[in-house]
């Protein structure tokens, strides 16, 4: 089943449409292998938003705490 962030934000939608979602509340971030991610922080946790591996646009939503979500996205996959 489809998930739905509080916002409306979800699996699918463009880049452009999860920046407009959330406007200055989220921003774009880069891990080490050039991945990007939209995070949006709300307090110690985090909603993180990747790309499809097939087609353009949101295809992974996950949400946590912050030091783990966030943390292990920006140093990329293990090596």
């Amino acid at each position: 089943p489809w998930r739905t962030s509080p916002a409306g934000a979800s699996v699918g939608m463009t880049w452009s449409q999860l920046e407009h979602t959330y406007g200055s509340r989220g921003h774009l971030v880069y891990n080490r292998d050039g991945d990007q991610a939209y995070v949006v922080r709300i307090s110690s946790r985090v909603e993180l938003y990747t790309g499809h591996p097939i087609r353009s646009g949101i295809g992974y939503m996950q949400v946590g705490p912050a030091n783990f979500v966030l943390r292990n996205f920006l140093r990329g996959p293990a090596r």
